[in-house]
């Protein structure tokens, strides 16, 4: 290992255990342990005491793709369709509401402001409704992991629980579907080229080859769990496996696939395996519980290291310049939520009295929309940086205050059951 880089790896090694240390006083504080990730890496990275400067941060991108591809797997595994089939009208309903209004108010506001966004301001306007279009779609992101974590610490339970729940997991499926779309559509845009049928047959493929990959990963997964390999060899050779799927995306640009390029999307590939690994028929119960007691023991250390990368990848001097604005689309999601869970309610039937309140169920973002956020700046390297800073800054600002609100709606349904309530 060349020298350079084993300092960076130690450097992050003490990162990582100060990281540890103030997600655990985030959580007495009743914040996400992911907060204090954040935190640690901000303060640690080269905005702030420059332990990790640009060029270490930028050599540590390749945990980024280990991590990404692991919390879409995740992601996906959360959904458990049978826990879902008696109230799939409502989330259906719900999730139609909020992804009409959250998107389209964000993406509208981000167009109609885009001269006044530092970020967007010298961009044509093929560019800025690019960015619009996935600045909006990322706003639709939810985080299952703090919606769930809420759930166990009010012990709540009830059909408005399990409606809030569902959506949530269920998005996830949606956005990373809808964002496969909105990249190439942005592409498209800012390449100055024209919306065809050809274009839509482009992304139809990419959807399908993603299916198709997504496949081959959970008989992959599912070989290996039922090789029964050791408890700490496996782990390692899954998380090999999901990583393997964001080289497979590059690599499969160069082979022909049916009289057209094998391309697909590696998050929405990660996502269905998971979902496929929850919900396959040929899964086995001990198949099945092997897999969650991985993810489980896995799933601490990878949030640790990719939220404490995202907190050292973030610019402090154009946090300090997009606060404002970060304020004003947080705002602007909340009014999007609250129009669109009620709209969705309503379509369902649910009970109107919770119109007042079901929209703060769904504040939380987390994992995949930080993840959506960098692989924008990642794929629009001019303009796509400093709009991800933008969205990270929305985004923190919606964990901080998704559990707060969170904890609010489940108290007012009188769905928990702790003596607090």
């Amino acid at each position: 290992m060349h020298v350079a880089q084993f300092k960076t790896f130690v450097s992050f090694g003490f990162i990582l255990s100060a990281a540890l240390s103030n997600g655990r006083i985030a959580q007495k504080f009743k914040l996400p342990a992911i907060t204090g990730f954040l935190i640690t890496g901000l303060i640690a990275g080269p905005s702030m005491l420059g332990v990790l400067n640009a060029e270490q941060v930028t050599s540590l991108q390749a945990i980024d793709h280990i991590a990404l591809s692991f919390i879409a797997l995740v992601a996906g595994s959360e959904l458990r369709l049978s826990a879902l089939r008696s109230q799939l009208y409502s989330i259906l309903s719900v999730m139609f509401g909020l992804t009409l209004a959250t998107f389209t108010l964000t993406a509208f506001s981000t167009y109609l402001l885009s001269s006044w966004i530092p970020a967007l301001s010298d961009l044509s306007s093929q560019q800025a409704l690019s960015a619009a279009i996935l600045l909006g779609v990322i706003m639709v992101a939810r985080s299952p992991s703090a919606a769930i974590a809420m759930i166990n610490e009010l012990k709540a339970k009830g059909s408005f629980t399990q409606l809030i729940l569902g959506v949530t997991v269920l998005m996830d499926v949606v956005v990373i579907t809808l964002f496969a779309a909105g990249l190439s559509v942005a592409h498209s845009l800012s390449a100055g080229q024209a919306l065809s049928v050809g274009f839509i047959k482009e992304i139809c493929i990419e959807l399908v080859s993603s299916g198709f990959i997504a496949w081959l990963l959970y008989l992959a997964i599912r070989g290996l769990l039922n090789a029964r390999l050791s408890s700490a060899l496996s782990p390692i050779l899954m998380v090999c496996l999901s990583t393997s799927v964001y080289y497979l995306a590059h690599l499969g640009e160069q082979i022909p696939f049916i009289n057209l390029t094998l391309h697909f999307d590696p998050l929405l590939t990660c996502l269905l395996a998971g979902v496929l690994m929850s919900n396959h028929e040929a899964i086995s119960p001990e198949c099945s519980e092997r897999f969650e007691t991985q993810v489980s023991s896995l799933s601490p250390w990878i949030y640790l290291a990719f939220f404490t990368i995202t907190g050292a990848s973030l610019k402090l001097d154009l946090l300090t310049q997009v606060w404002p604005l970060a304020l004003l689309f947080f705002t602007i999601r909340l009014v999007g939520l609250a129009i669109g869970s009620t709209l969705g309610g309503a379509i369902a039937g649910e009970p109107k009295q919770q119109h007042a309140f079901r929209w703060m169920g769904f504040v939380t973002q987390a994992g995949v929309g930080l993840g959506l956020a960098k692989r924008v700046a990642t794929e629009f390297p001019s303009w796509g940086p400093s709009l991800a800073t933008l969205m990270i800054a929305v985004i923190v600002m919606n964990e901080l205050m998704g559990p707060l609100f969170f904890k609010k709606a489940i108290i007012s349904s009188g769905e928990s059951h702790t003596t607090e309530s």
